[in-house]
């Protein structure tokens, strides 16, 4: 049996957490998979390489071995498939209340060879980028085209009608880049995010010359700049439906992640610094070109965290934006309101983690989990969790939400589960969260 285990709470009304049913979870239950024992994992399982949740479902990708002992990317699905975001031969109207393989159909579509590399979730949409050894990356897009979310033009598939294609491809033949077109071009998919309603991805384009560039690419609702893109006569763009530039990335200062909100997206540079576009009238953007040395960051719908590098060495979450559920994490003076929204500022651990390593964050819809290890901490690691609780998506055993941080992993009365397994991972999702552990 797999030593590892993975365990959700929070929302579950179309069995999205994995747990067996629709009720949702308001503490953290081992996630199931389809022909294994409840509340296992597949034993053949070495990592969860990622986990990407939309409105009602979830997608995972595990890295296992198969029989010959080689490791090889399986990808897993769970909750609401009606959309098509969970492949052709997921019913409509049948949602899973356990992981399921995802069948992408490869072969029949001419796609032999191709590996499952990243995968990322909209609200009805997912995304799996395939490794084409040698060839170039392929970008597969399932599901809902609200917002032009499949990045293929305008195909109006919606809900309820009739699931014929197993996935489309998006194109990115069609952009060019200082001149260079992108037709003769080998693509690597670096990295894809994906907010609410819109998707960046990054790319590294390599022509035959030598030349090679790298790029961001964004499609799906842009109405308030998200994407950095505006008509020529000054007015907003509700959505883009096939990718196009976002005209973010300096040469001399790459961009080497990103992370999405409802209606703004935040790059981080190689050298630590922030740039932002979108929406602010939550505060979301406030003074993040202050933040220094930042390792990375998330959003929640409406706000901004940054993890940053202090001078021990140690690490702090910084954040900004909406506080209406507690999401900034710390005991505010003031209410905040459309014209007083607090600026970028340290979440409030409590002080018994402050000697810890903060070494992740996830963001939910408006909920945070943080993977905080370090001397501090007697049993290796621990996960903080704040702000948006409705769900039980802290795992906190109650709906309250939570304004400055708690300890949700290991709990002081620990079970034999969180006593035998060190939590390596986390993941948030629509009004969910997720902890990866190992035995000790």
């Amino acid at each position: 049996m797999s030593s590892s285990i993975l365990l959700s709470s929070g929302s579950n009304a179309h069995g999205q957490l994995s747990n067996g049913t629709v009720d949702d979870s308001h503490e953290f239950l081992p996630c199931s998979f389809y022909s294994f024992p409840p509340g296992t994992m597949p034993p053949q399982t070495r990592r969860v390489v990622d986990i990407a949740s939309g409105a009602n479902h979830t997608i995972i990708l595990l890295e296992t071995y198969d029989s010959s002992g080689a490791l090889q990317t399986d990808i897993w699905g769970c909750g609401d498939g009606s959309s098509g975001q969970l492949g052709a031969t997921y019913k409509a109207g049948e949602p899973s209340a356990i992981f399921r393989p995802i069948e992408l159909s490869l072969g029949r579509e001419g796609l032999d060879g191709h590996h499952v590399k990243l995968v990322s979730a909209c609200w009805e949409t997912i995304y799996v980028v395939l490794d084409g050894e040698g060839k170039g990356d392929i970008l597969l897009s399932l599901g809902s085209d609200d917002f032009g979310h499949l990045g293929v033009g305008d195909v109006n598939k919606g809900k309820g009608r009739e699931i014929t294609k197993p996935f489309h491809i998006v194109e990115f033949r069609h952009l060019t880049i200082e001149g260079l077109s992108f037709t003769d071009a080998t693509i690597t998919i670096q990295s894809i995010t994906s907010g609410q309603r819109h998707v960046v991805a990054c790319l590294q384009v390599s022509w035959n010359h030598g030349r090679t560039r790298n790029c961001m690419v964004g499609w799906g609702a842009s109405r308030h700049g998200q994407l950095g893109i505006h008509a020529k006569d000054g007015r907003p763009i509700p959505f883009l439906s096939t990718p196009s530039i976002v005209y973010i990335d300096d040469p001399n200062d790459p961009t080497t992640s990103t992370a999405l909100g409802n209606q703004h997206t935040v790059f981080l540079h190689a050298s630590g610094k922030v740039t932002a576009l979108g929406s602010n009238r939550k505060g979301q953007l406030n003074r993040l070109e202050n933040a220094q040395r930042v390792t990375s960051l998330g959003c929640t719908w409406n706000g901004t965290y940054v993890l940053v590098r202090r001078d021990d060495g140690n690490t702090q979450i910084l954040a900004t934006g909406s506080h209406a559920h507690g999401q900034l994490g710390r005991k505010l003076t003031i209410r905040p309101s459309s014209v007083n929204f607090p600026s970028l500022a340290p979440v409030e651990l409590d002080p018994s983690s402050n000697n810890g390593h903060v070494s992740a964050i996830a963001c939910g819809t408006e909920h945070i989990l943080a993977l905080v290890s370090g001397p501090a901490e007697v049993s290796g690691t621990s996960v903080w969790g704040w702000g948006w609780n409705e769900h039980g998506n802290l795992g906190t055993g109650t709906t309250d939400n939570v304004f400055v941080p708690v300890k949700i992993w290991p709990l002081a009365s620990k079970d034999e589960t969180q006593a035998s397994h060190k939590a390596i991972a986390i993941w948030a999702g629509s009004g969910t969260s997720w902890i990866y552990a190992t035995a000790r």
